[in-house]
C-alpha cells in the first residue's frame, strides 16, 4: 500500500468466509507494536478488525487485536466471533 511517498506492507490479509470482510493479520517477532503499517492501513481501507501477533500480551487498541505468537493456532476462532474478542 503507497501513501505518497511512503510504503506500507501487511503481510496478510484473510477473508472472513461468513460476512465477506477482509481482516488484516500482522505478525511480530518481537515486543515493539509501534509500526504505523497496520494502523495506516486501518485508516486507508476502513478495516473494523486487525489482529496483530507478538510476543506480547493479549490486549485491544481500538480494531486491532493483540495476541501472543502462541495463540496464532486460534485465528479460525476468532475469525468466526470476532466481536468477542473486541468487547462487543
Amino acid at each position: 500500500m503507497k501513501t505518497g511517498m511512503s510504503c506500507c506492507r501487511i503481510p496478510m490479509i484473510i477473508a472472513k468466509t461468513h460476512s465477506g470482510r477482509a481482516v488484516p493479520v500482522e505478525v511480530k517477532s518481537g515486543t515493539n507494536l509501534k509500526a504505523k503499517s497496520l494502523a495506516a492501513s486501518i485508516k486507508r481501507f476502513d478495516y473494523d478488525l486487525a489482529i496483530r501477533f507478538s510476543a506480547g500480551k493479549p490486549s485491544r487498541d481500538g480494531a486491532i487485536i493483540d495476541l501472543p505468537l502462541y495463540a496464532v493456532e486460534s485465528l479460525p476462532k476468532i475469525l468466526e466471533d470476532p466481536e468477542r474478542f473486541l468487547g462487543r
